[in-house]
């Protein structure tokens, strides 16, 4: 605990402390201790997620998500699926076809980004961009106004 509070995190509770306990206790078990092993020991990206979850209980597919997320392009094998919140903030803006599968909308982004990258950010940037829009306007039935005005098509 007090590593979690001296890094800021003090809504973190003895609950999430051991769970990394946890987590730490089965890398070093499996992989040494190294994440970098886990992702070499890993077959393909799903056998990458399957081994991030099993190593401790509520790890799940949301948590995995968003450490791959962060790991897209740093690790071969950190291929998640798009989000549910980037995926829905995609289609507000109609950055793909609606309709599409979490895989299918990320391979459109990842096309429609190779064609006009933006200098000076990479994907993981409008990756990220899109979860905070999701998250912060997409998903919310009231509140402020979308910051992509005319740019949103979504009909409420």
């Amino acid at each position: 605990m007090a590593l979690l509070d001296a890094g800021g995190y003090a809504r973190y509770d003895f609950k999430t402390a051991t769970k990394l306990l946890t987590v730490m206790g089965s890398l070093i078990e499996g992989y040494q201790g190294s994440l970098e092993r886990l992702h070499e020991a890993a077959a393909d990206a799903g056998d990458l997620e399957r081994r991030l979850m099993a190593l401790a209980p509520g790890i799940g597919p949301a948590t995995v998500n968003i450490f791959l997320r962060e790991l897209r392009g740093v690790w071969a094998k950190a291929a998640p699926p798009l989000s549910p919140l980037a995926h829905l903030a995609g289609e507000h803006l109609g950055l793909f076809p609606p309709a599409l599968t979490p895989r299918e909308a990320l391979a459109s982004l990842e096309a429609g980004w190779r064609v006009r990258p933006q200098a000076g950010r990479d994907f993981a940037d409008l990756e990220a961009a899109l979860v905070r829009l999701g998250r912060d306007y997409c998903r919310k039935l009231k509140g402020p106004p979308c910051p992509m005005g005319d740019a949103c098509g979504r009909r409420g």
